[in-house]
């Protein structure tokens, strides 16, 4: 009864899991609510925050997107739009599912945070600091001494995370399973992805553009970066074991040194994306375009599983022989370029 009540759990938590990021906008739905008893921040954010959900829903939203540009000439491509298989694929604790989780919190925190610059959420705004006056000397690479200060206003990051937090966290901390102490170390390394490559950006002050001084800002990353950045983490992803402590994780190979704070964790191996699999949420990779002269993911031999491949050929338009007439027109003629296509069989 007890092993029967555990898996019980498990699955309820693979099923909550995939919702939220899934259908973010059903947590807050009445008969949703009621089912699963909210309480506490999440239940404040359902109650009074419904320009900061909407905010929450395009952070998702942002992170899924780039979690498709990431892999976009891989066997796995990422199709969240295709919901059955990424269900399936999020109800595992492969190294897939831990990228997802770590690409969408860091997609509400950017997309929180920059609503609060914009000034688009009531509840937060720009984050001033408290040394506005203060000036800094540093050195350039000339051997010039630079002076700036701090001025104008951050990027709140520290409310996109807090925000991210009581979303995606708030009603896991009460549990300390495996997948669960996973899930919430894969959301912060997501976090940590945007908050601690936050940019410097600066505006010159002096007479006739001297810059004899400068006011400086903290700004966010472009979330291209993020998404660059969590891939590295997702290629170098560490399988993990419970400790007999019940409340921490560890390599389950012990020549392997432990994961830190900003690496992607998993448990469980990825399945075979070669073929079409309901059940693990593979979509195969039969009619994928691949790259002929490539001997990496994207290559024809690994992305067809060695299936062999077809080739044809498709017409390609673009802009030539343009010119320039005064005062302000352009015109163009249309070439059309032939270009070889690979498709897996």
């Amino acid at each position: 009864m007890l092993k029967y009540l555990t898996v019980l759990r498990i699955a309820m938590l693979e099923a909550e899991g995939s919702s939220v990021l899934l259908d973010p906008e059903r947590v807050c739905e009445s008969k949703h609510r009621k089912s699963r008893r909210l309480s506490g921040k999440l239940a404040d954010i359902c109650k009074n925050d419904t320009s900061l959900m909407r905010e929450i829903h395009r952070g998702i939203s942002l992170g899924f997107r780039e979690c498709e540009n990431q892999f976009r000439n891989s066997m796995w491509n990422c199709s969240w739009t295709i919901k059955r298989s990424m269900r399936r694929i999020l109800a595992k604790d492969t190294r897939e599912a831990a990228f997802v989780h770590a690409i969408t919190a860091a997609g509400i925190t950017y997309a929180v945070t920059k609503a609060c610059t914009m000034g688009e959420l009531l509840e937060c705004s720009c984050q001033k600091h408290l040394k506005t006056r203060e000036l800094h000397t540093i050195t350039m690479l000339t051997g010039q001494e630079e002076k700036w200060k701090w001025g104008g206003c951050d990027d709140n990051v520290n409310f996109g995370v807090r925000k991210s937090k009581d979303f995606l966290d708030a009603r896991l901390r009460r549990k300390s399973d495996i997948k669960t102490l996973v899930r919430l170390h894969n959301n912060n390394a997501g976090r940590m992805a945007v908050k601690h490559f936050m940019r410097m950006e600066c505006k010159c002050h002096g007479l006739s553009g001297s810059c004899t001084t400068k006011t400086c800002w903290m700004k966010l990353p472009p979330f291209s970066e993020v998404g660059a950045r969590l891939k590295e983490h997702f290629d170098g992803a560490t399988k993990v074991i419970a400790r007999n402590d019940g409340h921490s994780f560890m390599p389950d190979d012990i020549t392997i040194k432990p994961p830190t704070r900003r690496d992607l964790v998993y448990t469980e191996d990825s399945d075979d994306f070669c073929e079409p699999n309901a059940k693990t949420g593979s979509l195969g990779t039969h009619g994928r375009e691949c790259n002929i002269t490539s001997s990496g993911v994207d290559g024809c031999s690994l992305m067809c599983c060695k299936r062999g491949q077809t080739h044809s050929q498709v017409e390609v338009k673009r802009n030539c022989n343009c010119s320039f007439k005064w005062c302000c027109e352009v015109t163009c003629s249309t070439c059309i370029d032939i270009q070889d296509v690979y498709t897996c069989k």
